[in-house]
């Protein structure tokens, strides 16, 4: 098998699982920091180097407020044709000012994951959420409520499923317009590319999200644990090679 770095996105690597099937491997460097991720399709790998060069570029700029949140979101709604050029900007310019520096922290190994919290009993937030709340803003809420009493790991962990994970697929969306359909197919994208384990804490980080915002009376029901969300209960990863 041959591997090969495409030319024009520096650190983009194009490598061949054990069937003869690719997969694009990214590494982002900024600031001294580094980060590899893997992807299923060029196109994948092409749109996150778009969005972290986007979200660099808007390191400097600060923060949209909550009434410019939501009039990109109301333009978003009213002219789809701008969809694939708003959503990825906006989606820079919220994840630009994430509490967590300038690049997404590493996912944790699976063992320090066990145990995220996820339960029917969630409470919420316990302050007054605008209704047509984003995504990224309430799971901020949610996370800054539920981690008292969480261990340093916990916290790490749960900040980054959230940042590295969530927002990118949710962030930018009303938490009142994710559907079960949505979040279906957001799991299935990410049992191509992830272990089971990983996946299996992002869909109980996000089941947790939903259980409070269902307490807090934004939500009539939680669409990740609609049964078509369930994952299974094991999966076939497949070996990596760069040689035939």
């Amino acid at each position: 098998m041959i591997t090969f770095t495409t030319a024009n996105i520096p650190g983009l690597t194009k490598l061949v699982r054990s069937d003869g099937s690719p997969v694009w491997v990214l590494t982002i460097q900024f600031k001294g920091r580094r980060q590899t991720l893997r992807h299923n399709s060029l196109e994948e790998a092409v749109s996150r180097y778009r969005l972290e060069k986007l979200r660099q570029a808007f390191l400097p700029w600060p923060p949209f407020t909550a009434p410019e949140q939501r009039a990109l979101l109301a333009v978003q709604h009213k002219y789809a044709v701008l969809l694939p050029v708003l959503e990825p900007m906006l989606q820079a310019a919220l994840a630009a000012h994430e509490p967590t520096g300038d690049l997404p922290r590493p996912t944790k190994p699976a063992s320090h994951q066990q145990g995220l919290p996820a339960n029917q009993g969630q409470k919420g937030t316990g302050s007054q959420v605008e209704s047509d709340i984003l995504f990224h803003a309430y799971a901020r809420r949610w996370f800054e409520t539920s981690k008292t009493g969480w261990s340093q790991s916990t916290q790490d962990a749960t900040r980054s499923l959230c940042t590295q994970h969530l927002n990118p697929a949710f962030g930018t969306h009303r938490l009142r317009d994710i559907t079960v359909e949505r979040v279906e197919r957001w799991l299935q994208k990410q049992l191509k590319t992830y272990s089971l384990s990983l996946c299996q804490n992002m869909r109980k980080t996000l089941a947790s999200i939903f259980y409070a915002a269902k307490a807090d009376g934004l939500v009539t029901a939680n669409p990740v644990t609609d049964p078509r969300c369930m994952l299974p209960t094991h999966t076939t990863r497949q070996r990596l090679t760069s040689s035939i």
